[in-house]
Formats: structure tokens, sequence, C-alpha cells
């Protein structure tokens, strides 16, 4: 079972932006929708139920702007169905708990290569958050400054695999640094980091999922994209502030979902959530979020 291989396309003034899925995603039914109780009594709950939801997509954002080339999240990687990809004491637990539908073929690098790019040609990786279906791949982009805002990087430095990631499957040759945002009035939350010298490509917090979760904002040619990783699983699920199981926070989730609303509101804004079967057909024909 392995995802459309479909890109998705936008053209938007002097921008390319491509969509793709880096294959999918099985996780529990329990870990697809939070259910009652505190953080450590859902996650007990994934542990413990034997029912997979529908796999999901794993998407995957590459911007072609003036001022570099930018991806947003790597996806997975195929290694991850190695049986030493996880570390030892640890592997049972990964391997019960997700299921990864994917070859090499479907990997960010290899599909880079079939848009006429290579993946050396990417100046800057932007991680929403530090989960492994956002981080598996980074490997593949050796030239890259890959940037985690800096909460979410302090915790993977305390915390290692416990924060969701393969740190040890990382190359120690990668440039891996945090961003700190400035204050910035005229946007959701009030803080930014501006990606370009233009500013119309920012990294904005998004806290809840995990707390140093964070989105991309574009604004090109009249247009508003959202970058939004697992602020929500799919634009419905954010229409009615549904969490996930894995959600760090339910409560400061649900506060930055509502910020997002009340900001797409008055702004046409291009959803776009990693695990949304629709959101590379919502790019591709710039449908904005709505009722």
């Amino acid at each position: 079972m392995l995802t459309d291989s479909r890109t998705y396309h936008l053209t938007l003034g002097d921008t390319e932006i491509y969509g793709f899925s880096t294959g999918l995603l099985g996780i529990k039914q329990n870990h697809y929708e939070a259910r009652s109780g505190g953080r450590y009594w859902r996650l007990l709950r994934i542990l413990l139920s034997p029912q997979f939801a529908p796999p999901i997509p794993v998407f995957v954002w590459l911007i072609v702007h003036p001022e570099g080339i930018f991806l947003i999240d790597t996806g997975e990687t195929a290694r991850a169905n190695a049986p030493d990809f996880f570390p030892p004491g640890e592997r049972g637990l990964w391997q019960k708990n997700f299921r990864f539908y994917l070859d090499q073929a479907h990997e960010a690098g290899t599909i880079l290569t079939q848009i006429g790019l290579q993946p050396a040609d990417v100046q800057t990786v932007v991680l929403t958050h530090a989960h492994m279906d956002h981080t598996d791949g980074m490997n593949a982009f050796p030239n890259a400054t890959i940037l985690f805002s800096a909460a979410e990087l302090a915790l993977v430095n305390r915390f290692g695999s416990s924060a969701g990631c393969v740190p040890r499957q990382w190359s120690k040759s990668l440039t891996i640094r945090g961003i700190s945002y400035q204050p910035d009035h005229d946007r959701p939350f009030e803080q930014s980091y501006p990606l370009t010298k233009a500013g119309d490509l920012l990294a904005i917090p998004t806290i809840g999922h995990t707390l140093g979760h964070q989105s991309i904002l574009l604004q090109k040619a009249g247009v508003t994209l959202l970058f939004a990783g697992d602020v929500s699983f799919t634009d419905v699920r954010l229409r009615h502030k549904i969490a996930d199981g894995m959600t760090t926070d339910i409560r400061l989730l649900q506060r930055t979902q509502q910020q997002l609303l009340d900001f797409m509101a008055h702004t046409p804004t291009v959803y776009l959530p990693t695990h949304d079967p629709q959101a590379g057909y919502r790019l591709e024909n710039r449908v904005v979020f709505g009722p």
C-alpha cells in the first residue's frame, strides 16, 4: 500500500510551491483522535489499543523562492522499516504503534529529482516539529541549514527519542539550529521569524501538539498559504478544534487552533496540514479555508 505519487504545484508570482506525500503512515485510532484524560493516560490508551486508523499521508512542501530553496519538513524515510532503525530498547514500542508504507521512491530527496532539483540544492529546511514523520528524511539534505524553533530543539536536546523523534539517525554533519521569534503585531500570535529578507515567508509559533511546534506562513501575489504541520490532521478537525492523541497540551493546541481560525476568518488562507489527504488538491487549486 503506497500513497499517490503525484506532485502538486502552484505558481505565485516569482515563487514555485510543490507538495507531495512521502508515503503513508499508519497510526492507532486513539492516536488519530484524542480521547478524554491527561496526556499520559492518552498515551497509555494508544499503546494498549490494537486498532489502527486508516493510513494517512505525510506531506512535504517545497518552496522555490528568489531568495533560495526552502523545504518544509522532510517526511519519512524508507529506512524506518529497517529492524535496526530505532534504538534497541525502544524498538518494539515504535514498531508496535506505527506502520510505514513507503519505499525509497517516495522519499523527499527522490521526489525532488523528479521535479528537476537535487537534494543538495535545498538551502533551508524548516521543521514544524521534531516528530519522526517530519524529521526522519533530513539526512537527504546535507547542504541545508535545518531550523527548529528554539523551544523544540531544546526538547530534542533534553529528551532525545522521548520527544518523538530518532536523533540517533541524524547525521552529525548536519547544520541544525533553533530560531527565536521576534515581536510581530501584524501576524497571528504576535511573533514571527522571517525566513526571507522580503518578509513573505515566516515561521510562527503554533504550540500545543508539541511545546515548540511552529507553522510556516507564505504571503505572495495576494495569496496566503499556511503550512500547518500537526496543528490539526485535517481542515475539518481544525474547524472543530479536534486534537490528536499524541498532543502534548490539548488546551494550548485548542487556543492555537482558535487563533488560526480567527486569523483565517479575515485573511483568506489555503490551509495545508501535513496529514490531510486533500492538502495537495487545496494547494494546487488555491482552495481557501472556509466553513
